[in-house]
């Protein structure tokens, strides 16, 4: 930037109510190059000031004691907390609105503290007292009746349905009117209102059970893009705030900025923790005023107690597995943000699993791959859309799931190693090689982020989601409709506000899911487990930044660093081969495609059994496996192109195992065998029934030869006359409950008796209605692939085959553990808005269960 000659590409208004492009810094790229500026340079005519500290043209002095910090302006931890003078001296919304003394500073905070603690301690007080009587009115209400009131209380709040806080549309003198919902950018009126379980929690987590130093990082990461752009005015004082105390005195004292505890995050800015207490006591008075407004008519005669309080605080706020409660939490209606890498590794340990199934049924199951290339070829992006948009969403949509299996095994690898950093200095206090991993973690998690951010508005798009809420031109470009369609439609206002959110800090994720509550059957599945994902990354990187002692924040940018660094480490070993099959697939589409496309033409088979059921069977199989071994060419090829190793090529082919495996042979011929078995009984049943129903020709021509004509009709002697062809008939089952293996005389003879009563008792009994939820499960063929069942009837049934169900955190996430035999657990995610799990997914349910815990359709027999 030395060698810059012209000025600064945004320059100081000459006045303060001049606004005009007030928040142009916020995305203008010339000021990012400009803001980035080393300490000293000449930039234009102006030299860049160091450091930090209070601008002012009058060069008035701040009464103080204290020093502001020694970091150079491009720290990032104190620029998070303090305004750089260089950026003062630029941008007049980045000017600091006032300098306090030191005893102003203090008394500020003082008086912040005394209101929170006031309100939360009214709050504890009231529901100690009536707590029954609060949840049974605010339950009682209508969601549109919480949504009022919850209004009335803050009109400013920020509401999600609607356009919400947009810099590019506000001035300066409009930033006042916003700074409640700026200041509380994660207090969504849409969900309170909708799940009255979610107000419940936020007052037991906040006010009830408040520990205000737990949530003051979280609070700090949802304020900081505010504080950084500008738009919440905040005063200036060198001192720090110490905000690692619980809430004992220390909380809240000011003290001066030491360079360790700052960036440990022990002590935090005057200017940024002004803020965090600014919206804390807004939290605090808001919550104090709903509960105040509730509680506010007929207390006389109400009856006191919070037994029920009680109940559900010791219940987690969760309701029975059909309410919108059950579903994830969003991270600030629930606990605060915690590090413990063992929960987060299980996390991410499920999730991989969740994308192991999904890359094996692609690429052995061609029901389950059909549904989701079908869903697809009926978007308009797709119909619409231009050759080569037609020809990459198909490929991309089978080969995400490639990507998705190794980004959560480079994730759980890296938790791992960051377990072992930790446990290598256990007596050091502050660990070098555990800060070092940790940040690493952090970075790799916020990357990923951004891929599943992306994926997500990629998925909403080729699926079709929103199609009513665009235009697509010949290139399948997406033009957003002005419509109040589009606007009242919460699904696609919380995916469309994804790009733009704070990623440091909020949980959108956790809320989107919960926006499509009201929404039958909106998200899909492949979309619904992206936004899982999401939501999992989004709380471990909540987590890393909301632990003490902070080892500074991470830098995404390091990864290709930390990759080459790391390149002992298997997941690390393929990344950058990965990224080039990502980056030069888009040569090979059009050939992917062509092979997608004759597989979806392929029929699969259906419920009505017969020889060509076998027919397209091996052809659904066939054309699936061909463009699987055509993606591997392709694949191969551009591994090569890379000059990738011989010893890694293993590796970067290792997400196409599935369909080589033994496991797949084997389930497939036995599949096979179950339709022809079912096949030949069909046809014996229609032999043996026709037998029955039609005398032999043999009969027919003795009796034309032998015995004369009948020529008297009616002869009251009926004791000769045969019975008639209803009389003969006799009803067959076409085929049995159970599918036949093999035909009766192929089976081994002579099996002992004492065998038979041995894998009796091994056999799992399971009542009637267990078994046709097994039989959905396992069986291909036949009456029960059609229709849906209820995600509580499905959870039963598996309680009744021996599984425990736990609802972990009341969140969607539910794991299965095997009590009846002992075998592990399995964790299955409850669908959302549907509770309702189609026959395709039934299938990968059953497949996902036969490899974890043994499961087949032979162990179970019905209950007598």
């Amino acid at each position: 930037m030395a060698s810059t000659r012209h000025r600064p590409p945004i320059k100081r208004p000459l006045a303060k109510d001049d606004c005009s492009d007030c928040f142009r810094h916020v995305s203008d790229p010339e000021w990012q190059q400009f803001q980035r500026a080393k300490e000293g340079e000449k930039v234009g005519d102006e030299e860049v000031l160091k450091g930090f500290g209070y601008f002012d043209k009058s060069f008035a002095s701040v009464e103080s004691a204290a020093q502001p910090p020694k970091c150079p302006k491009s720290c990032m931890v104190c620029s998070g907390q303090y305004r750089t003078l260089h950026s003062q001296a630029n941008i007049h919304t980045l000017r600091y609105a006032k300098a306090l003394s030191d005893a102003d500073a203090a008394k500020q905070i003082s008086n912040r503290l005394k209101a929170i603690r006031a309100n939360f301690e009214a709050i504890g007080q009231l529901m100690q007292q009536y707590g029954d009587v609060f949840v049974k009115r605010w339950s009682k209400k209508s969601p549109g009746k919480r949504y009022k009131l919850l209004i009335s209380v803050m009109p400013q709040a920020y509401k999600r349905g609607s356009d919400g806080v947009s810099l590019s549309t506000i001035s300066c003198s409009q930033c006042a009117d916003c700074r409640s919902a700026l200041l509380l950018p994660w207090l969504n009126i849409e969900y309170l209102s909708q799940d009255p379980h979610s107000l419940f929690a936020l007052l037991h987590t906040r006010a009830t059970n408040n520990n205000l130093s737990s949530w003051a990082l979280f609070d700090q990461h949802q304020l900081a893009g505010s504080f950084s752009q500008g738009a919440l005015s905040v005063a200036y004082n060198p001192h720090c705030v110490m905000m690692d105390g619980g809430d004992d005195v220390a909380y809240g004292a000011l003290v001066p900025w030491d360079m360790g505890k700052a960036h440990r995050r022990e002590i935090i800015g005057f200017p940024m923790a002004q803020l965090i207490f600014d919206s804390q006591e807004l939290l605090s008075s808001y919550l104090k005023s709903t509960v105040d407004m509730v509680l506010q008519n007929g207390l006389e005669e109400a009856t006191r107690g919070d037994r029920y309080w009680t109940k559900l605080i010791e219940s987690d706020f969760r309701a029975d597995s059909n309410s919108s409660s059950f579903q994830r939490r969003p991270m600030a209606f629930a606990t605060p943000p915690t590090l413990c890498l063992a929960k987060m590794l299980e996390t991410f340990q499920s999730r991989h699993a969740s994308a192991k199934d999904e890359a094996e049924l692609l690429q052995t199951d061609p029901a389950f791959a059909k549904d989701l290339l079908s869903t697809a070829e009926r978007s308009t992006v797709h119909k619409a859309g231009c050759g080569s948009i037609q020809s990459s969403i198909l490929p991309s949509l089978m080969t995400d799931s490639l990507s998705r299996l190794q980004m959560m095994f480079q994730i759980c690898e890296q938790i791992s190693l960051t377990q072992e950093a930790f446990q290598k200095e256990p007596e050091q206090v502050h660990r070098a090689e555990y800060a070092t991993t940790l940040r690493t973690l952090d970075a790799v998690l916020a990357g990923f982020f951004e891929e599943l951010l992306a994926k997500s508005r990629r998925l909403s798009l080729h699926l079709g989601l929103f199609d009513e809420h665009f235009y697509f031109g010949m290139c399948g470009c997406e033009i957003p409709l002005a419509t109040k369609k589009s606007d009242k439609d919460p699904v696609f206002n919380a995916l469309n506000a994804m790009s733009g959110h704070n990623r440091d800090a909020c949980d959108l994720p956790g809320h989107f899911i919960h926006q499509a509550q009201s929404h039958s059957d909106r998200l899909p599945l492949k979309l619904s487990e992206c936004l899982a994902d999401m939501a999992a990354v989004d709380e471990a990187v909540m987590a890393i930044r909301c632990f003490r002692p902070s080892f500074g924040a991470a830098d995404v940018a390091t990864i290709p660093k930390i990759a080459e660094k790391h390149q002992e480490c298997k997941h690390w070993r393929t990344v950058a081969y990965d990224d080039h099959v990502t980056q030069n697939i888009t040569k090979y589409e059009p050939q992917l495609s062509r092979q997608l496309e004759t597989f979806i033409k392929t029929p699969l088979v259906d419920s009505k059994i017969n020889l060509k059921s076998v027919t397209n069977f091996d052809a659904s199989h066939e054309k699936l496996g061909a463009f699987w071994s055509e993606y591997a060419k392709v694949r191969m090829t551009l591994l090569r192109e890379k000059q990738c190793p011989e010893d890694i090529i293993p590796e970067a082919m290792d997400t196409l195992r599935f369909r080589l495996s033994k496991d797949y042979t084997d389930s497939r011929e036995s599949e096979r065998c179950q339709i022809l078995a079912a096949v030949r009984e069909k046809e014996d049943a229609a032999r043996r029934r026709q037998q029955l129903s039609t005398p032999s020709k043999s009969l027919i021509s003795r009796h034309a030869v032998n015995e004369p004509c009948q020529t008297v009709w009616g002869s009251a002697d009926t004791q000769g006359t045969p019975k008639s062809r209803h009389q003969l008939k006799e009803k067959v089952k076409t085929r049995p409950d159970i599918p036949t293996p093999a035909r009766p005389e192929d089976l081994e003879p002579n099996i002992p008796e004492h065998d038979e009563e041995e894998e009796q008792e091994d056999r799992i009994q399971v009542s009637s209605n267990t078994m046709d939820i097994v039989h959905r499960m396992f069986v291909t063929y036949g009456k029960h692939m059609t229709g849906s069942v209820r995600w509580n009837v499905f959870v039963a049934a598996l309680e009744d085959a021996g599984l425990a169900a736990e609802h972990d955190n009341g969140g969607s996430e539910v794991t299965f553990r095997d009590v009846k035999r002992g075998k592990g657990s399995i964790v299955f995610h409850a669908p959302h808005p549907d509770p309702r799990i189609n026959p395709i997914c039934m299938r990968a349910y059953g497949k996902r269960l036969q490899r974890q815990l043994g499961w087949s359709y032979e162990l179970f027999v019905e209950r007598e």
